[in-house]
C-alpha cells in the first residue's frame, strides 16, 4: 500500500513537471511569435481615375464631336468601384465593419494654391474651414485582414460634385502639371489576437487621412463591354496616409509633394482643347502612374502608411511581454519544483526505513549471539 502511494505522488510531481515545462516551452514560443512585434501592412497602390465621360459637361468644355452633358453639370452617381488588398505580417486580425466606415473623396480649393507653402498650411485649399468634397465612399462588404494573412475588400465611390468644384483642379492641372487629392477615412477598427490559446479584442474609432498627386491622363473606361481609352483625372503616385485628426491631415498635406513623390514636369505648349493659347506653358507631368504619352499604367509600389500611434504600440507590447515572461516564470518554478518533490519522493523511497533497519538487526543478533556462545568441547584425556 504505501509502495503505491509513493508510486502515485512520483506520478503527479512528474505529471506536474512535464506540465510546467510544457507551459514554459509555450510562453517562449509565443514570446517569439510576437517578435518583430510590429511591422507596416503592405497595401499596393490602387490607382484612381474619374474618366472624363462621367462627367456632365457643357458643350463649352467638351471635345468637337463629343455630345455635352445636361444640366445640373458636375459628376454624380456611382463613380469608382476598386478592390484594395492588404497584406497583415502581424499577429493580429483587423476587422473593419460595414457599417462603421465612412470615406470621403476631397479636392482642395486651387485658386490661391502656391507649392511650396500651401502644403504646410493645414488651412491652405479649403473653403469654410474643409476641402471640396466629390464623393462619399462606402464599403460594400466587411473588410477583414487576417493575422499573417491576406485580406481584400471593395469600395464605391458616389459623387455628388458640382462643376464648380473641378474648375480651380482642372486648371491647376493644366497649367502645373499635377494637383493634390485627398481622402478622409472615418472607421471603427476591431483589432484581435490570440495569446496561449485565448482570443482578445480591442476596438478603436480612426481617423486617417490619405493623398496623391494626380491630373490629366488617358485612363480605361468600360464601354459596352469594351475597355476604351478617354481623357481623364487620374492619380499618379502612390498615397501617403498618415492616422490622426488634424496632426494625421498636416502630415499627410505636408509630404504630398512633388519632390516627395518623384513627379516632374517637361514643357509642352498648351493644346487646342485647352482653352489656353500655345504661347502658355501646359507642362506635361513625368511620374511613376504615366507612361511617356500619359496614359496611366500601375504603380508598382506599396502604401506609405498609416502607421498605429507609438502609445498604443508601446502599451500592448507591454501587456505582451508581461504575458508572456509570467508564463514562462511560472513555467520554469513549477518544472523546478514538481521535478524537486518526485526526485525527494524516489529518493525517500530507496532509502531503508527504520522499521525495516530494527527487523534486520533483531534476525542477525541472535544467531551471532549464539555463535559466539558457544564452546569448543575439550576432550577428556584418563592418565592411567
Amino acid at each position: 500500500m504505501a509502495v503505491s502511494r509513493k508510486s502515485c505522488c512520483v506520478g503527479v510531481a512528474a505529471s506536474l513537471a512535464l506540465g510546467f515545462t510544457v507551459l514554459m516551452i509555450a510562453g517562449v514560443v509565443e514570446k517569439n511569435r510576437f517578435e518583430p512585434f510590429y511591422r507596416p501592412a503592405e497595401c499596393p497602390v490602387v490607382a484612381l481615375a474619374l474618366p472624363m465621360p462621367l462627367f456632365s459637361l457643357p458643350a463649352s468644355m467638351v471635345a468637337p464631336g463629343t455630345q455635352p452633358g445636361t444640366p445640373p453639370f458636375g459628376l454624380y452617381g456611382s463613380v469608382l468601384n476598386t478592390t484594395a488588398s492588404c497584406r497583415n505580417p502581424n499577429q493580429l486580425e483587423i476587422t473593419t465593419k460595414k457599417g462603421d466606415f465612412a470615406s470621403t473623396l476631397y479636392l482642395p480649393e486651387m485658386s490661391a494654391w502656391v507649392w511650396g507653402a500651401s502644403e504646410k498650411n493645414l488651412s491652405a485649399g479649403k473653403v469654410n474651414g474643409s476641402y471640396l468634397p466629390v464623393a462619399l465612399i462606402s464599403l460594400k462588404d466587411d473588410y477583414v485582414v487576417p493575422a499573417d494573412g491576406v485580406g481584400s475588400g471593395k469600395s464605391e465611390a458616389i459623387a455628388d460634385a458640382p462643376l464648380s468644384s473641378f474648375l480651380g483642379v482642372f486648371q491647376a492641372a493644366t497649367l502645373t502639371g499635377y494637383v493634390p487629392l485627398y481622402t478622409k477615412t472615418v472607421a471603427k477598427l476591431e483589432s484581435c489576437s490570440k495569446l496561449l490559446g485565448m482570443t482578445f479584442c480591442d476596438k478603436k474609432d480612426t481617423i486617417t487621412w490619405c493623398g496623391v498627386l494626380g491630373g490629366n491622363c488617358q485612363t480605361q473606361m468600360n464601354r459596352a463591354g469594351k475597355l476604351v481609352w478617354v481623357p481623364g483625372l487620374c492619380s499618379f503616385t502612390k498615397s501617403i496616409c498618415r492616422s490622426g485628426g488634424e496632426k494625421g491631415e498636416a502630415e499627410m498635406k505636408a509630404l504630398v509633394t512633388a519632390e516627395n513623390l518623384g513627379v516632374s514636369t517637361v514643357d509642352s505648349p498648351c493644346r487646342k482643347h485647352t482653352g489656353f493659347p500655345p504661347s502658355t506653358n501646359c507642362p506635361m507631368p513625368v511620374a511613376p502612374g504615366l507612361n511617356a504619352t500619359g496614359f496611366q499604367v500601375t504603380i508598382d509600389a506599396l502604401v506609405d502608411g498609416p502607421d498605429p500611434d507609438s502609445e498604443d504600440l508601446d502599451k500592448a507590447r507591454s501587456m505582451i511581454n508581461l504575458s508572456t515572461w509570467l508564463v514562462i516564470v511560472l513555467g520554469a518554478v513549477g518544472s523546478i519544483c514538481a521535478s524537486s518533490l518526485a526526485a525527494c519522493v524516489v529518493w525517500r523511497s530507496m532509502a531503508p526505513s527504520g522499521k525495516h533497519f530494527e527487523s534486520k538487526v533483531q534476525s542477525i543478533l541472535p544467531s551471532i549471539l549464539s555463535q559466539g556462545l558457544e564452546q569448543p568441547k575439550k576432550h577428556e584425556v584418563t592418565i592411567l
